[in-house]
């Protein structure tokens, strides 16, 4: 239970890689993972042992969530940190994983490469961090306003950050697109921007 579509899809796909399955329906789940800062107690009350709680205002929580939800995992949380509250050995998870197809495109974000079949490029950490966010939603649009929360701050002029996101895009679809003589990068009228 996530309201953020975009984080509910990240720990489905990270889940998934390591080899543990995810379900839309909480009454077929082992477990629910909650979203404390945009669910109440009063819609997952009734209910105990199979909620984890994840939060980013630990303090503004009530005593009652600690009946309903048997771990609370402080934002922002490790993959591994959540592997433990579900009670997953992640280090065994990891290495029971098969090996990357090189047929489909791999962002490594610590190294910032990106790698499609034999080509292999340098990003910088805009193109890297806007990448990263289109890949792990994969045949899905992504919006503007979520790849610029990607590569702005606070204090940011939202046009001005749009902007940003179209030209670090072009940028993508030249290191990307032009280079491997395919566009994967597509624009999506009136929304943003998706790879398939």
């Amino acid at each position: 239970m996530c309201a953020e579509a975009d984080f509910a899809r990240m720990l489905e796909i990270q889940l998934n890689a390591i080899g543990h399955s995810t379900v839309a329906s909480e009454k077929d789940a082992d477990v629910t993972i909650v979203d404390l800062d945009e669910f109440g107690l009063s819609e997952i009350s009734g209910k105990s042992g199979g909620y984890i709680g994840f939060t980013r205002h630990l303090e503004k929580l009530s005593s009652d969530v600690f009946s309903v939800c048997k771990t609370l995992l402080h934002r922002p949380f490790t993959m591994s940190q959540l592997c433990d509250a579900i009670g997953i050995d992640f280090n065994s998870s990891i290495s029971r994983v098969a090996k990357p197809d090189p047929s489909l495109p791999i962002l490594n974000s610590v190294t910032r490469q990106f790698s499609y079949g034999e080509y292999t490029v340098s990003l910088s950490k805009n193109e890297a961090d806007i990448l990263s966010i289109l890949l792990q939603s994969h045949g899905q649009a992504v919006s503007r306003e979520t790849l610029a929360t990607a590569i702005s701050s606070p204090s940011d002029d939202n046009s001005n950050v749009s902007n940003m996101v179209d030209v670090y895009v072009c940028y993508l679809r030249k290191k990307i697109d032009e280079k491997l003589g395919k566009r994967i990068i597509h624009t999506v009228r009136g929304v943003g921007y998706m790879i398939k």
